[in-house]
């Protein structure tokens, strides 16, 4: 069954569908990207070492929240809708979506709760507490939002209300007060961060309310089976990445909890193009695997990994050469941690060179097989991090980080190709023909 037509859509011309629906939600992205760097790094100038180290960590909470704590469903809305939308129309999709995001919703709630109350509470207030969940949990519920809008395909709506006109606010405000002199708490800046976020996400749901349905008609069981399957591949994700600075701030202090972190958010930015990829190529590829079109999905798969691969090399070179010089933009302190900087951006440049490969295996069916791969390194990854951190090397926490990371990117290669017979390097871009197996 084709989908039911949009009747309140515009017909686009070809230029204008490539404009909206790929190049400004991937320039947003990308801004996205620099505009949360340039607010890591004000927050820094405005904090004290021991605050921006309890401000880091809970930044990285909140990414693990959005990415990790929601039940799979920001994979699992991409991969249920479409095939919902294949086989039974759009209205059962919508139904599909809704499920999703209700779901998703309360696992958020139990986990963030549960989360900031282990991992905060013998470091700040009753109020600050109160704070980091609030935060954590509108993040993370923009994240399922702008999710819901991407597979509806509003990509502008998805992104341009958190991802820049957020992130834009946030720094002005931010730039003010530093501009004023005046010192600021971690607490102070979260409650104006998730002030600033709740008319973006009011106006999000607003757009979806038309689309909602809260009566459930689907296979339950079979569906919570997948989403535990969605939920346990995305959760091993944040921990190789996020981890790491939730790890250094329980064994060595908030001050080189704040020194991890600026060096984590710095590497972040060699996989900016990846993400703005992500979110542009994910419902394609999803659609072109349903349809069985296997010359369009080796297409995109070869050319994600060559387009963030080149883009996160060009990065990588002067971050390694002039580490120590990035990270004192933050603070004098971090000066010497230009090690810390080079191993972090390696392990996010292996995950650009490895392109959309983990997420490709999941849309075509073998998320069980992901699941395994991702768990295995995870473990791997944390346990090593921790004897790191036990040993009382603060570089050893990233160094196990970079070297899980080649070897987890390794594996889900040779696992696609295997499975799939597609060719997830960049080299698939010059590979013709074939067929799914």
């Amino acid at each position: 069954m084709t989908q039911a037509p949009d009747l309140g859509a515009v017909p686009r011309r070809p230029w204008q569908r490539l404009l909206v629906g790929g190049l400004l939600p991937a320039g947003i992205k990308i801004a996205n990207a620099g505009l949360g760097y340039l607010t890591t790094l004000i927050a820094a100038w405005l904090l004290s070492p021991a605050e921006y180290g309890l401000f880091g960590a809970v930044i990285a909470f909140s990414l693990l929240c959005s990415f990790a704590l929601s039940y799979g469903q920001p994979v699992a809305m991409i991969k249920f809708y479409h095939e919902q939308l294949a086989a039974r129309g759009e209205r059962a999709a919508d139904r599909q979506l809704s499920w999703s995001l209700l779901a998703g919703g309360l696992c958020l709630l139990l986990c963030t709760l549960a989360g900031a109350l282990w991992l905060f509470a013998g470091k700040t207030d009753a109020r600050g507490l109160g704070l980091i969940v609030l935060f954590c949990l509108l993040f993370s519920a923009g994240e399922l939002l702008s999710v819901a809008l991407r597979v509806k395909e509003r990509m502008l709506a998805a992104l341009a209300p958190r991802d820049a006109l957020w992130r834009a606010l946030v720094i002005a405000a931010l730039s003010l007060l530093w501009l004023g002199g005046k010192a600021a708490t971690t607490s102070q800046l979260l409650l104006l961060m998730s002030l600033l976020l709740l008319p973006c996400l009011a106006y999000q749901l607003r757009l979806l309310a038309p689309h909602l349905s809260w009566v459930w008609r689907g296979e339950g069981a079979r569906l919570h089976r997948r989403s535990c399957a969605f939920w346990g591949i995305v959760l091993t994700g944040p921990i190789l990445t996020q981890a790491g600075t939730l790890i250094v701030s329980g064994s060595f202090g908030l001050d080189d909890s704040g020194a991890y972190f600026a060096a984590e958010r710095t590497s972040n930015l060699l996989t900016f193009l990846l993400v703005a990829i992500h979110i542009v190529v994910g419902p394609r590829l999803a659609r072109a695997f349903e349809t069985r079109d296997f010359a369009t999905t080796q297409r995109l798969v070869g050319l994600s990994a060559l387009l963030a691969g080149g883009a996160s090399l060009l990065l990588f070179v002067p971050l390694a050469l002039f580490g120590n010089e990035v990270l004192a933009c933050f603070s004098p302190r971090y000066a010497g941690q230009g090690a810390l900087l080079s191993w972090l951006a390696l392990a996010q440049l292996c995950n650009a060179m490895a392109g959309v490969t983990a997420f490709f295996l999941q849309m075509a069916g073998f998320e069980r097989l992901t699941l395994i791969l991702s768990a295995w390194f995870a473990l791997l990854s944390l346990g090593l991090q921790l004897l790191a951190a036990r040993l009382g090397s603060l570089e050893g926490v990233a160094i196990a980080s970079a070297g899980v990371s080649l070897l987890l990117n390794l594996a889900c290669i040779l696992a696609c190709r295997r499975h799939t017979g597609v060719d997830s390097t960049l080299l698939g871009v010059f590979r013709q023909g074939g067929a799914f197996r």
